[in-house]
C-alpha cells in the first residue's frame, strides 16, 4: 500500500507520541496522583475555601506513625535512623524544640506570661513560694532549657503552659506522647523533603517497612497513616489494577478478533489501531500535564472500547460489491467522532484538573483512532467474517429487532425506568471517602490515630485586615471561651504571639515586680541577670523566622485582601462556644463538609457536561436526519442513561461521581452506533460491526467490574450496563433491514 503525505504525517505523530512516552516513564518525569481530593474543585472562591486549600495543602504530604509509649527503644532507633537515611524530616508539631524556643523568648520574657506565673507576681510571698517549688523541679525540660536565659523562670512557666495549652502531647525523652483509649503513644510526625517525583514511592517502601516491623515488634502496636499513605496505595492499587486489566481487555480482544477474522492483516490492523489511540492519549497526557491523576488513565482502558468501533465500521464495509457503504461510513464514522470529541471537549472549560486530564486523553486517542480508520486501512480487501459465529449471530439478532415494535418496546422501557426512580430513589453520594480505596488496615489506623489528635476538636476561621488585628481577635474570642470553660484547650497562633495591649499589660506587670523586689529570690540562688525589660514589642514579622516560622505558616493564610487564620479548641462544648463567637469575626472550619461541596460542584460539572453532550447528539442528528429521528434518539439515549444508572444504584447502593463519569462515555458510544444506524440502516456489514463492537466493549468493561477500586468498579458497571442497553434500544431508532 503507497501511503499519500497524511498516512505519513499520522505515523510521525504516532511514533512521537511513543517515543515521548516511553522517555517520560524511563525517566519518571511525570508524578503520578491517586488523592482523590486532588481532584476535586474549590467549592466556591470564598475567603474560607481559598484558606482551606492553603491549609490543606500544608497536610497532603505529611505522615503521622505511632506506637505504644513503652515500646521497644530498638524500634524507634530504627525508624528515626530510615525517616533520616529517606529524606523524611521528623517535625516536633511543629519544630517546637524547647532549646531553640528558649533562646527566643527568654529576651522576651518581660512581655510574656502564663496564667500560674501571673498569679505569682501578685505578691512577693506568692513569687518566693513559686520560684523554690519550681526550682526544685530539676527533672523538667522547661526549667533545664531556659533557666541560664531566664532565672525568673517565667519563660520556663510560659513554654510548659504553652504546650499543655496548645497540644495535647507531653514530653518525655524528645519523645511526643499522647494519652488515649488504647494507653499512651508515641506519636512522629513527618514531610518528605526529595524529589517530588518519587514521593509515592518512598511512601510506598516505607509502608513496606513498616508493616514489616509489626510483624517483628508485635508488642508495639505499630500504626502508621496521612495523607501520602492512602495515596501512595491508592497510586499502587490502580496501577497494578490497570496493567491487569490491560492486559485482560487486549487478551480477550485478540482472542474475539482472531475467531471473528481469521485473517493476519485485518486482525493487525483492528489491533494497531486500538495500540495506536493509546499511545496517542498517553503521550499527549505526558507532553500536556507534569502531574496526573491515576484515575484520568482509567480511560486508557476505556479508549479500547470507543477506538475500536471506527476500524471496524472501515473493514466490515470493505466488500466491493458494497462499495458505496465504504464511502458513506466513512462520513458516518467523522460524524460520531466530531460529535464524541465535542463532547469531552466540554470537560476542558470546567477548570477540574482531572478531568481536562481525561478530556485531553480520550480527545487525543479518539484522534488517533479516527486518523488510523480514515488513513492507514486498505479501502479494499476480502472480508474474512462472513461465516464467523459472530457475524450469523448479528443476522439473527437483526430478525429478531425486526419483529419488535420501537414504539412498543421504549413504552415499557420508560415505564420501567420511571417505577425504578419511584421505589429506589436514587441519590448522588457526595462523600470522598466512599471512593477511597486503601485497605482496612489503613482507614482504621486513621481512625484510631484521629481520635487520639482530633476527637472533640473544633476549628474556626478569623478574618482580620492585618496579621496584629486577626491576634487581638483571636485573643479576645479566647479569652471569652476561657471565661465560661476552663478546662478548653487551645491551638491557637494567638497564645505564641500575644497581641500587643496584652504585652504592653505584661510588661507593665513584670516593672512592678522590679520596683517592689518581688524578684528577690532569684539573685540570692542564681547568678544570671534577671531580663531587662526589651526596646521592641513581639510582632507577627518576628514570627516569619525561625523557630516558630512553621507554626505561624501552618495558622495564617495572607489574602489580598487581609489574612486569614485558625485556631481550634478541645474539650469544649460545640454548641456554647458557637453562642460565644461572633459570627461577623469567625466561622466553623468543617474539613468534611468542605470535601462534600467540593464533590458535589464536581458531580454538578459533569451532569452539566452529560447533558451538553446529549444536547450536541441531538443537534447533529436533527440537521442529518429530521426532528422525528432526533426525538427519538433523545428518548432512546435517555433511557439508556437512566437504565445504567438504575441498575448501578441497584447493585452499589449509591450513585458517585465515576457512575455519572461513565454516562460520558455511554453517551460516546451510543452516539456512534446510532449515526451508524440512522446512516446505514440495519445493513448486515453495520449490524455486524456494531455488535461485535459491543461484545469488544462488553468484555472490556465487564474486567472491570472486579476491580477493588470503587471508582475503577463504578465506573465498569455502570458501562457494561449501558452497553448492553446501547446494544438492544439503538436499532430501534432506524427502519427495519429487508
Amino acid at each position: 500500500m503507497k501511503l499519500g503525505r497524511g498516512p505519513w504525517i499520522y505515523l510521525i505523530l504516532i511514533i512521537g507520541c511513543t517515543v515521548f512516552a516511553a522517555y517520560d516513564v524511563i525517566t519518571q518525569r511525570t508524578q503520578y496522583n491517586a488523592d482523590i481530593r486532588a481532584a476535586l474543585p474549590a467549592a466556591s472562591h470564598s475567603r474560607q475555601a481559598n484558606a482551606d486549600r492553603y491549609f490543606s495543602a500544608q497536610a497532603m504530604h505529611q505522615g503521622i506513625i505511632s506506637v505504644r509509649a513503652d515500646s521497644n527503644k530498638t524500634l524507634l532507633s530504627a525508624i528515626h535512623q530510615y525517616l533520616a537515611e529517606h529524606h523524611f524530616v521528623s517535625q516536633q508539631q511543629p519544630d517546637r524544640q524547647l532549646q531553640t524556643l528558649a533562646q527566643f523568648y527568654a529576651p522576651y520574657s518581660p512581655l510574656i506570661t502564663s496564667p500560674h506565673f501571673s498569679q505569682a507576681l501578685q505578691t512577693s510571698a506568692n513569687y518566693s513560694r513559686y520560684f523554690y517549688t519550681r526550682l526544685s523541679e530539676t527533672a523538667s525540660p522547661f526549667v533545664s532549657a531556659s533557666m541560664a536565659l531566664d532565672p525568673t523562670l517565667n519563660t520556663a512557666a510560659f513554654l510548659a503552659y504553652m504546650t499543655q495549652q496548645t497540644t495535647l502531647f507531653s514530653l518525655d525523652n524528645d519523645n511526643l506522647i499522647v494519652n488515649g483509649e488504647r494507653g499512651p503513644r508515641i506519636f512522629i510526625f513527618f514531610d518528605y523533603q526529595g524529589q517530588e517525583n518519587t514521593e509515592i514511592q518512598q511512601f510506598d517502601h516505607l509502608a513496606t517497612h513498616l508493616k514489616q516491623w509489626q510483624i517483628s515488634y508485635p508488642n508495639a502496636d505499630l500504626m502508621y497513616s496521612g495523607a501520602p499513605f492512602h495515596n501512595a496505595e491508592n497510586t499502587q492499587l490502580a496501577k497494578q489494577e490497570m496493567a491487569l486489566f490491560s492486559t485482560l481487555s487486549l487478551v480477550i480482544l485478540v482472542v474475539v478478533m482472531g475467531i471473528t477474522f481469521r485473517n493476519l492483516y485485518t486482525f493487525m490492523y483492528i489491533h494497531l489501531s486500538v495500540l495506536a489511540a493509546i499511545l496517542a492519549g498517553f503521550g499527549v497526557l505526558l507532553m500536556v500535564f507534569a502531574t496526573v491523576h491515576v484515575l484520568a488513565l482509567v480511560f486508557g482502558i476505556t479508549l479500547i472500547g470507543i477506538a475500536v468501533d471506527y476500524t471496524l465500521h472501515v473493514i466490515a464495509h470493505q466488500d466491493s460489491e458494497k462499495s458505496p457503504y465504504l464511502k458513506t461510513i466513512k462520513t458516518a464514522i467523522s460524524l460520531g467522532f466530531v460529535t464524541t470529541v465535542l463532547g469531552y471537549c466540554s470537560f476542558l472549560f470546567t477548570g477540574v484538573s482531572m478531568l481536562i486530564q481525561v478530556a485531553v486523553f480520550v480527545v487525543a486517542g479518539l484522534t488517533a483512532a479516527w486518523g488510523f480508520a480514515m488513513w492507514m486501512v486498505p479501502e479494499t480487501a476480502t472480508p474474512t467474517f462472513k461465516n464467523s459465529v459472530l457475524f450469523r449471530f448479528s443476522l439473527r439478532y437483526n430478525r429478531v429487532l425486526c419483529q419488535v415494535s420501537p414504539r412498543t418496546l421504549l413504552t415499557i422501557s420508560t415505564l420501567l425506568i420511571i417505577l425504578a426512580l419511584t421505589y429506589l430513589q436514587p441519590h448522588f453520594v457526595q462523600s470522598p471517602a466512599v471512593l477511597n480505596a486503601s485497605s482496612a488496615q489503613l482507614k482504621q489506623q486513621e481512625a484510631i490515630h484521629y481520635q487520639y489528635l482530633f476527637a472533640n476538636q473544633q476549628r474556626y476561621l478569623v478574618h482580620a485586615s492585618s496579621a496584629q488585628q486577626y491576634l487581638e481577635k483571636e485573643a479576645k474570642l479566647i479569652t471569652q471561651i476561657q471565661t465560661h470553660y476552663p478546662s478548653a484547650r487551645f491551638d491557637a497562633i494567638s497564645l505564641w504571639l500575644p497581641p500587643v495591649s496584652q504585652q504592653l499589660k505584661n510588661r507593665q506587670h513584670w516593672q512592678q515586680a522590679v520596683n517592689t523586689g518581688t524578684f528577690s529570690p532569684v539573685s540570692e540562688w542564681v547568678s544570671a541577670p534577671i531580663p531587662a525589660l526589651p526596646e521592641t514589642l513581639l510582632r507577627p514579622s518576628d514570627f516569619t523566622r525561625p523557630p516558630l516560622s512553621t507554626l505561624y505558616d501552618s495558622h495564617i493564610y495572607e489574602q489580598s485582601d487581609g489574612v486569614t487564620g485558625w485556631f481550634s479548641v478541645t474539650l469544649a462544648p460545640e454548641a456554647a462556644f458557637s453562642a460565644s463567637l461572633d459570627l461577623e469575626e469567625g466561622v466553623k472550619y468543617d474539613k468534611v463538609l468542605i470535601l462534600s461541596q467540593a464533590m458535589a460542584s464536581l458531580i454538578h460539572h459533569v451532569a452539566m457536561i452529560a447533558l451538553i453532550t446529549l444536547g450536541i447528539i441531538c443537534v447533529v442528528i436533527f440537521a442529518r436526519h429530521g426532528i422525528g429521528r432526533a426525538l427519538l434518539s433523545l428518548i432512546v439515549l435517555v433511557n439508556i442513561v437512566g437504565g445504567a444508572l438504575l441498575v448501578s444504584f441497584s447493585i452499589d447502593a449509591m450513585l458517585t461521581l465515576f457512575h455519572l463519569l461513565a454516562v460520558m462515555l455511554i453517551l460516546a458510544l451510543a452516539a456512534d452506533y446510532l449515526i451508524f444506524y440512522l446512516s446505514q440502516g440495519r445493513e448486515p456489514n453495520t449490524q455486524f460491526a456494531i455488535t461485535l463492537s459491543g461484545i469488544t466493549s462488553l468484555s472490556v468493561f465487564g474486567v472491570l467490574v472486579f476491580s477493588q477500586t470503587p471508582a475503577i468498579h463504578q465506573l465498569g458497571l455502570t458501562v457494561l450496563t449501558g452497553v448492553l442497553l446501547t446494544l438492544i434500544l439503538t436499532p430501534l431508532v432506524t427502519k427495519e433491514f429487508t
